[in-house]
C-alpha cells in the first residue's frame, strides 16, 4: 500500500459500493417474525441446546432434540480437552468447558439416538482435568462476565450431581459463592412468575431446582426467553408441557443463524436492532451519508429501528424481546438522525438518568463508560444543545474521570473486552465535545479545570493507542480491534495538539490500513461480552470498512481544540525535547515520542499552575516556571517510555507532589533558613510542631493566628525571632505536612504505609535542617581558611588558568563521614525517600485495596534497600552537576569531604591543581556503584514470589514493579540531566581555554590549527543549580566541539587540553557519555551538526575551575562486589568497554555551536562481564 495514498473520486465509489453491500447483507437474512442475528456459535450455548431431550410421538421414550449440537461440541474439543480456553476470557472458556463436560456425561449415561462414540470416557477425563486447571487457575473477583456469579456455580451443582464426578474445589470457589449468595437474592425468584420481566430471564438454566419453569411461560417472545438459546434450552428441558413454539425457536435459530444448521447455536438470538444500529451508526461517524449507502435494503433497516422505537416508547433493547439499555437506544437514535429522520431524545433521558451520570439499564450495578459516550454523542448532536448544558458537563466529567482513574489507560466495558472500543468512543466523543467549545456552543460550560482534563484525557487515549502498535501494524493481531485503533488515530488527525506529530500519524495509519487489506481471518476474534464472549462479523466489517475509509481521508486542515490548547507553551518545550534526547535515558527513544510526552506534558501544565500558591508563598522568590515546564515533562515521558501507562490521576498526583517538593526544597532554604539562620535547633522543632500541629487542627492550618502560635507553641526560646516570623515558616510548614498526610491515597492505604510515608515525610524536613547546619559549619571553615588560604589561592588561579580544574574545598570540620552522610541526610535531602513512600501508599490505594503495598518483610527490606540506593545515587549525580554552583553558594557537596581529597592531592592538602575532575569521576564512579545495588535490590524485589494467599495482592505485584521502575526513571532521569548541563558546561570552558591558549601563544606549533585571527565565542556556562529542574536553565552554550569518536574508560587517563595544544596544537574537547540502559549501553555526545544552544540560565561561573580534560565523564554501570542472587544463575550480561578516544583536530571554523544529536547514537562496542540479567532490568 502506497503511503499517505489518498483515493480519488472512484475510490469513494468503491468505499460507497462496500457500504451498501454490508447493508444489504445485514437486511438479507431477515425474517418479519424471528428477526436477523449475526452473532458467532459458542460452545455454551450449543451445549445446552445439546441437551434438550423430547419425547417420542408414540411415548415409548426420549430422543436428543439436536443430535447436531453434540457432532459440533466433539469435534470443537481441544486436544487439551477444553472449548475456546485460549480464546477470549479465562471465565469465557471455563464456561464453554464445564457446560460441554455436562453435555458429554449425559450423553455417555443415555446415548438415546446418538450413535455410540467409544472415546466419549477418556474425552471427559481430559475434559474433567482441563476444568480443575482453568478453575484453579481463576480468579472469581477479577471477572465482568455478565451473569456468571449464578452460571458457574449452577454448572458446579449439575456436575457434581453425576454420580461419578467428584467434587470440584479450587482456591476461588468460597468467592464464587459468596458472590453468588449475594446475587441471587437480589432477584427474589418469584418476581419472575409476575408480569415483569428481569433479566434473570436470560439465565434459567442456572435456576433449574429452584423455580417452577410452567410458571415462567408467559415471558416468551416468539418462542425464546429474552432471545437466549441456552435459557430457551433450559427452559424447554424442564417445563412440565412439551412448547412446540420454544422448538421452533432453537431450530429456527440452529438453521438462520450463523452456524447456518451446522449445529452451532449463536449467543443470543436474533440480535436485529444492536446489529442494525452499529452498522448505521459506524459507518455514519466514518462519513457516509445517506445518499452514500442509499438501497432498497436500507430501507429496510431503517423500517425495522423506527418500528422498534415506537414500540419501546423511545428507548429500544439488543433484540424485540429484551429490555431497552442506554447503549442500543443511543445507537438506533444517532442511526436514524444520520438518515434524516432524527428521533425525541426526552423519553431517553427520563429512562436512563442517574444525576451524576446515565445508566445502561434499570438494574444496573456498576455504570458503563460506553453506555455514557454514547449518551452523549446524542447530547451533542441535538440542533439545540443549550436545553441539555448541565446533562452536558456533568456526563463530560463523568467519562473524563473513567479514563483519569483507569490504570494503564484500560477501561472494561461490560459488553465489548477490548479496552480499544471503550477508547474509541471516548476519544469520539470528546473530539465532539471539543469541536463544539471550538464553535462558542458551549463558551464557558466547561471551565478551565474541565477542559484541560478533557485534553489529557483525549490526547493520551490517542498516543497511548499509538504506542501500543504492534510491529506488523495491528493492534493484538485482530482485525476488528485494528479497526478500533485505526479510528482513533483518524480523530487524533483531527486534533491540533497532534499537527506535529502528523507524520508518525500518518505512518500508524498506513501501517494499520495495510494491516486490514493484507491480512485475512476465518472469522472474527470474540470481543462482545454476553454469558461467555462472541462476535459479529457484520459489525467487525462495518468497522473495518469505516477505518479504511477514516484513514484514506486527508487530514483536515481546521483542527479541532485550536481555542483551549496553547500551542505556543507547547512551542517553548522543544528546547527540553532536545535536552531528553542528549540523555542516555532517551537517547534511543524516537524524538516524535518525547516530543509527543512534551505536549502531553504542557496539557497538565494550567492544572498546576492553578495550585503553585496553594501551600507556600512566593514572595521574593525567583521564576518558578523552568520546573513548571520540566516537572511534568519528566513523568509523562518517562511514564510513555517505558509504557507503564500509570493513570492520568497517578501522574497529575505526582506531579503536584514533585512541584511541592521543590517549593519545600526552596523554602527551607530561602526562609526558613534565613529566619533560622543561627537557631536550627529551633527550627528542628518547629518541623515537629508542624507535625503536631496538623493533627490538632485536621487540615485547617490556614486560620490559625501568629498570636495562637505564640501562646500554644512556645515551648521553647526564640531567642531575636519575631512572632511574625515564626508564624510565616510555621504556617506553611502545617499546610505541607497536612495536605501530604490528608492526600486521599494517603487516606485510604494500609496502616503501614500511611506510618512510612508520615516517617519519611518528617525525615525529609529534618534533612533539611540537618543540611542547613551542615552549611553553616561549612561556611564558617572557609570563612576561618580564607585569610590564609588567599595568597595560595591567588598562586593556584594562574596553575589552573594554564591547567585547568582545582580540587574543591575539603571538609574538615565535618562531624560525619561521606558514607554515612551521602546515605542519610543528602539522600533524604533529595525527597526520594518520601515520595518512594508516597507512591507507595498510592498502589496500596488504588491497586491494592489498601493492603500494605510491599505485603512480606522480604519484599519490605528489599524496596526499602532499592530506595535507599536511588535516593544516594540521585544525590551523587546532582552534586556532580553542581559542584560549581555550591562552590558560588558555600553549599556542601559530595565533593568536599575529606575522602575525596587523598585520593587526588595527599591527606593534608585542602585545595589542588587539576584534581576537579579527578574528584567528579571519583563520585561518578560510586554513583554507578548505587546504581547497581539499585539494578540487584529491584531485581531481588521483582523476583521475590509473593505467595500471600490473597489472589488479587499477588496477582498486582508485575504492575507495581511496572510502576515502581517508571518511578525510579524519573528519578534518575534528573541526574542524567545535571550530568548533561554539566558536559556542556565543560566544553564551553575546555573550548574556550583552548582558544584563549591558542589566540595568546607565539610559538607557530602553539596555533596550529586554529584560524589566524578568528576571534572564538567564549560563553560560559552558569554554575549548576540546585534543583533538578533548574538544571535545564544553564548558559547558552556556543561552543564548536570536535566530533567526538569514542569514549575513555575511567581507568585510562585522557590527554589534557593543555597536553593536546603543547604537541599537536589541537584542542581536544570530549564530551561522550555513556550510560547503561537495559543491556547495553549508549554513548550520549554533543556533535557539530547544527546551530542549537543549550537551554539553560546565563550567568558566569563563581569559584568554579575550568574543566579542561579531554577525557569523558562516563555512567556505566561498574557493579562492584556484587551480592549473592536469591535462586538465580549469573549468566553474562553485556557491559560496555569504551576504546579510548583518539586526539581530533579541531575544525578551522570559527568555533561557534554545540549540537544536539537529532538521531539515535551508535551503540559502542561491547566486553563481556559476569552478570545477572534480571539484576539489570531496570532501565537507567
Amino acid at each position: 500500500m502506497e503511503s499517505k495514498q489518498r483515493p480519488a473520486a472512484s475510490g469513494h465509489a468503491s468505499y460507497n459500493a462496500a457500504a451498501i453491500s454490508l447493508i444489504q447483507r445485514a437486511a438479507e437474512g431477515y425474517d418479519e417474525k424471528y428477526g436477523a442475528g449475526f452473532m458467532s456459535c459458542t460452545i455454551y450455548d450449543t451445549a445446552w441446546a445439546s441437551l434438550v431431550r423430547k419425547p417420542l410421538d408414540n411415548g415409548s421414550g426420549e430422543k436428543w432434540l439436536f443430535p447436531q449440537c453434540f457432532a459440533y461440541i466433539l469435534a470443537a474439543q481441544s486436544e487439551d480437552g477444553s472449548w475456546d480456553h485460549s480464546v477470549g476470557s479465562r471465565i469465557d472458556g471455563i464456561l464453554n468447558t464445564a457446560a460441554a463436560l455436562l453435555s458429554l456425561k449425559r450423553h455417555l449415561a443415555e446415548p438415546l439416538n446418538i450413535p455410540f462414540h467409544h472415546d466419549l470416557e477418556s474425552r471427559i477425563e481430559k475434559a474433567t482435568t482441563s476444568l480443575r486447571a482453568q478453575l484453579t487457575a481463576w480468579e472469581p473477583l477479577t471477572t465482568h462476565h455478565v451473569g456468571h456469579e449464578i452460571l458457574l456455580p449452577a454448572l458446579i451443582r449439575y456436575l457434581e450431581q453425576e454420580t461419578d464426578t467428584a467434587a470440584f474445589e479450587f482456591e476461588g470457589r468460597k468467592s464464587l459463592d459468596l458472590l453468588s449468595v449475594v446475587e441471587l437474592p437480589s432477584f427474589q425468584l418469584e418476581y419472575l412468575y409476575g408480569p415483569a420481566r428481569s433479566p434473570l430471564l436470560r439465565s434459567l438454566e442456572a435456576l433449574i431446582g429452584f423455580i417452577d419453569f410452567d410458571n415462567v411461560a408467559h415471558h416468551k417472545s416468539m418462542g425464546s426467553m429474552m432471545a437466549s438459546p441456552s435459557s430457551t434450552a433450559a427452559y424447554l428441558m424442564n417445563v412440565s408441557q412439551w412448547d412446540d413454539e420454544a422448538e421452533q425457536y432453537l431450530k429456527h435459530t440452529m438453521l438462520k443463524g450463523t452456524g447456518q444448521g451446522n449445529g452451532g447455536m449463536p449467543s443470543i438470538y436474533p440480535s436485529t436492532q444492536f446489529e442494525y444500529a452499529w452498522v448505521l451508526s459506524t459507518l455514519s461517524r466514518a462519513g457516509f451519508s445517506a445518499s452514500d449507502i442509499e438501497c432498497p435494503e436500507l430501507q429496510t433497516v431503517s423500517r425495522v429501528l423506527l418500528s422498534a422505537f415506537e414500540s419501546g416508547d423511545g428507548a429500544i433493547g439488543f433484540a424485540p424481546s429484551l429490555q431497552a439499555d442506554l447503549d442500543t437506544t443511543a445507537q438506533g437514535i444517532l442511526s436514524t438522525t444520520s438518515l434524516g429522520q432524527p428521533l425525541p431524545i426526552d423519553n431517553m433521558i427520563e429512562k436512563f438518568d442517574a444525576k451524576s451520570h446515565f445508566r445502561t439499564s434499570a438494574m444496573e450495578r456498576e455504570p458503563s463508560l460506553s453506555a455514557n459516550c454514547h449518551a452523549l454523542k446524542v447530547l451533542l448532536r441535538q440542533p439545540d444543545i443549550s436545553q441539555y448544558t448541565s446533562k452536558i458537563q456533568t456526563t463530560s466529567r463523568f467519562v473524563c474521570d473513567f479514563w483519569w482513574n483507569a490504570d494503564e489507560g484500560i477501561i472494561k466495558d461490560k459488553w465489548n473486552s477490548s479496552h480499544l472500543y471503550s477508547t474509541l468512543l471516548l476519544v469520539e466523543v470528546l473530539v465532539d465535545l471539543l469541536a463544539l467549545v471550538d464553535s462558542g456552543s458551549l463558551a464557558g460550560l466547561l471551565g478551565q479545570d474541565l477542559e484541560s482534563r478533557i485534553l489529557v484525557t483525549v490526547f493520551q487515549a490517542c498516543l497511548w493507542t499509538m504506542l501500543r502498535q504492534d510491529d506488523n501494524g495491528s493492534w493484538n493481531s485482530s482485525v476488528e480491534e485494528t479497526a478500533y485503533g485505526v479510528l482513533i488515530l483518524a480523530e487524533a488527525r483531527r486534533l491540533l495538539m497532534f499537527a506535529d506529530l502528523e507524520s508518525p500519524v500518518n505512518s500508524a495509519l498506513d501501517r494499520g490500513t495495510g494491516y486490514l487489506r493484507s491480512f485475512h481471518v476465518s472469522g472474527p476474534a470474540p470481543l462482545w461480552v454476553d454469558k461467555v464472549a462472541s462476535s459479529s462479523a457484520i459489525i467487525r466489517d462495518s468497522y473495518v470498512l469505516a477505518a479504511l475509509r477514516r484513514a484514506a481521508a486527508p487530514s483536515p486542515e481546521e483542527k479541532v481544540a485550536a481555542t483551549i490548547f496553547n500551542r505556543a507553551r507547547a512551542a517553548r518545550g522543544r528546547k527540553h525535547v532536545k535536552l531528553l534526547k542528549m540523555t542516555p535515558l532517551f537517547s534511543q527513544t524516537p524524538e516524535w515520542q518525547i516530543q509527543a510526552s512534551m505536549t502531553e506534558s504542557v496539557l497538565f501544565q494550567p492544572m498546576l499552575h492553578t495550585r503553585r500558591l496553594e501551600i507556600f508563598p512566593r514572595k521574593n522568590m525567583e521564576d518558578d516556571n523552568k520546573y513548571f515546564d520540566i516537572i511534568p515533562f519528566t513523568w509523562t515521558s518517562c511514564n510513555n517510555r517505558r509504557g507503564a501507562f500509570a493513570s492520568a490521576s497517578f501522574l497529575y498526583e505526582m506531579m503536584v507532589i514533585s512541584f511541592l517538593n521543590f517549593q519545600a526544597d526552596e523554602f527551607m532554604e530561602s526562609c526558613a533558613g534565613t529566619v533560622f539562620q543561627s537557631r536550627t535547633d529551633a527550627l528542628r522543632q518547629l518541623v515537629d510542631r508542624a507535625f503536631q500541629q496538623q493533627q490538632q487542627q485536621e487540615g485547617d492550618a490556614g486560620t490559625i493566628t501568629c498570636q495562637e502560635l505564640a501562646c500554644n507553641g512556645g515551648s521553647f526560646d526564640l531567642g531575636d525571632i519575631d512572632h511574625t516570623s515564626y508564624a510565616e515558616v510555621l504556617i506553611p510548614l502545617i499546610k505541607f505536612v497536612t495536605y501530604v498526610t490528608n492526600h486521599p491515597y494517603i487516606a485510604t492505604a494500609s496502616h503501614h504505609d500511611r506510618r512510612s510515608m508520615r516517617r519519611e515525610l518528617r525525615t525529609f524536613l529534618h534533612a533539611h535542617v540537618t543540611q542547613l547546619e551542615d552549611n553553616n559549619r561549612f561556611q564558617l571553615q572557609r570563612q576561618q581558611q580564607q585569610q590564609q588560604q588567599q595568597q595560595q589561592q591567588q598562586q593556584q588561579q594562574g596553575q589552573e588558568e594554564q591547567k585547568g580544574g582545582g580540587c574543591a574545598t575539603v571538609y574538615t570540620t565535618s562531624p560525619d563521614s561521606f558514607f554515612h552522610w551521602v546515605r542519610t541526610t543528602s539522600a533524604d535531602h533529595t525527597s526520594c525517600p518520601y515520595s518512594f513512600a508516597f507512591v507507595g501508599c498510592t498502589m496500596s490505594a488504588t491497586l491494592l485495596s489498601g493492603r500494605d503495598c510491599f505485603p512480606t518483610v522480604h519484599e519490605k527490606y528489599l524496596a526499602a534497600a532499592a530506595c535507599r540506593h536511588l535516593a544516594t545515587m540521585c544525590r551523587m549525580y546532582n552534586d556532580c552537576g553542581s559542584v560549581a554552583r555550591d562552590a558560588a553558594e558555600g553549599n556542601l557537596n559530595s565533593v568536599n569531604f575529606p575522602e575525596y581529597a587523598p585520593a587526588v592531592s595527599g591527606p593534608t592538602t585542602t585545595t589542588t591543581t587539576g584534581g576537579a575532575d579527578l574528584q567528579k569521576r571519583a563520585l561518578l564512579d560510586l554513583a554507578e556503584y548505587e546504581r547497581g545495588r539499585l539494578y540487584d535490590a529491584l531485581g531481588r524485589l521483582d523476583d521475590a514470589a509473593r505467595r500471600t494467599g490473597d489472589a488479587a495482592l499477588d496477582r498486582a505485584k508485575p504492575r507495581q514493579m511496572a510502576i515502581w521502575r517508571m518511578f525510579c526513571d524519573v528519578t534518575d532521569l534528573y541526574g542524567q540531566i545535571y550530568m548533561v548541563r554539566d558536559i556542556g558546561s565543560r566544553m564551553a570552558v575546555a573550548a574556550a581555554a583552548a582558544a584563549n591558549a591558542a589566540n595568546a601563544a607565539v610559538a607557530p606549533s602553539a596555533s596550529a590549527g586554529v584560524t589566524g585571527g578568528a576571534a572564538a565565542a567564549s560563553t560560559i556556562a552558569a554554575p549548576a543549580p540546585a534543583s533538578a529542574a533548574a538544571a535545564v536553565e544553564a548558559a547558552p552554550i556556543t561552543v564548536d566541539a570536535a566530533p567526538i569518536v569514542a569514549a575513555t574508560p575511567i581507568e585510562e587517563a585522557a590527554p589534557t587540553v593543555e597536553a593536546a595544544l603543547t604537541e599537536e596544537a589541537t584542542p581536544v574537547v570530549d564530551s561522550t557519555v555513556t550510560a547503561t540502559i537495559d543491556d547495553a549501553a549508549v554513548t550520549v555526545a554533543a556533535a557539530p551538526v547544527e546551530e542549537t544552544t543549550l537551554p539553560v540560565e546565563v550567568a558566569t561561573p563563581v569559584e568554579a575551575a575550568p574543566l579542561v580534560e579531554a577525557a569523558p565523564i562516563t555512567i556505566a554501570s561498574p557493579i562492584v562486589e556484587t551480592a549473592p542472587m536469591v535462586e538465580a544463575t549469573p549468566i553474562v550480561q553485556v557491559t560496555p568497554t569504551v576504546p579510548a578516544a583518539p586526539t581530533v583536530a579541531a575544525p578551522k571554523a570559527p568555533i561557534s555551536s554545540v549540537t544536539l544529536p537529532d538521531q539515535p547514537l551508535p551503540q559502542p562496542e561491547k566486553d563481556f562481564r559476569v552478570m545477572d540479567m534480571a539484576r539489570t532490568e531496570m532501565t537507567v
